[in-house]
């Protein structure tokens, strides 16, 4: 199995607020975004990696990565105005190396675990779609657009879906190419495969791995 890793990096960081991009910020021993990288670090497994970043803004990416392992090469693709438009650039920057699997992860998901990502990547091989699911503690809950409960979600059936999101590479590459020229806006990756290709598994996720989304995600 031939897997690549694309991690987005390319948004604003505006709901975190501050002057430096959320990716970029110290943690631990490196970064935000060298750990995001760690879990795919092993050569075994994933043969190329792509980070999606802001156009023009690859040597900040480069001195954030400053203490990655310099024997892994990190392909720098300039994302679009969306999530989604980042997504399909770092697809298409990959159509040279024809990968089996993709594993799309968030840059600002530092805590994920190799464990995680080897096992998504297997079973996406199996189902072709595959995300971490962790189940919903509190109760969920549809509201309407002036703030009011509409409709109430069973919390046997409800799950919170975590990155990485793996899928079989040319599927989710054709998906994404259909997305773009419907014009929809699509939550994630999962919604994006599901609509065009089929149904995705799910393995059980970890709570540690939390997306950092304001200031106080950093917090242990």
């Amino acid at each position: 199995m031939r897997a690549a890793a694309l991690i987005t990096a390319a948004g604003s960081s505006q709901r975190f607020g501050g002057s430096m991009k959320k990716e970029y910020l110290p943690l631990g021993a490196g970064t935000v975004l060298s750990s995001a990288l760690s879990s795919f670090v092993d050569p075994e497994i994933f043969s190329y990696l792509v980070v999606t970043i802001p156009e023009n803004g690859k040597e900040e990416a480069e001195y954030a990565l400053r203490d990655f392992p310099r024997s892994r090469e990190v392909i720098f693709v300039s994302g679009g105005e969306t999530r989604q438009a980042s997504v399909l650039a770092g697809l298409k920057a990959l159509s040279g190396y024809d990968p089996d699997v993709v594993l799309i992860h968030d840059g600002a998901r530092p805590w994920c675990t190799p464990e995680i990502a080897e096992e998504v990547a297997r079973r996406a091989m199996e189902a072709g779609g595959c995300a971490p699911a962790v189940p919903s503690v509190d109760a969920m809950k549809i509201l309407s657009r002036d703030g009011f409960i509409i409709d109430h979600l069973s919390r046997e059936t409800s799950f919170r879906i975590q990155t990485p999101q793996g899928f079989v590479y040319r599927d989710i590459l054709e998906a994404h190419i259909k997305a773009a020229e419907d014009g929809g806006f699509y939550i994630d990756d999962t919604e994006i495969y599901g609509r065009y290709i089929g149904a995705v598994a799910t393995i059980p996720g970890d709570e540690r791995n939390r997306k950092i989304t304001y200031q106080e995600d950093l917090a242990p």
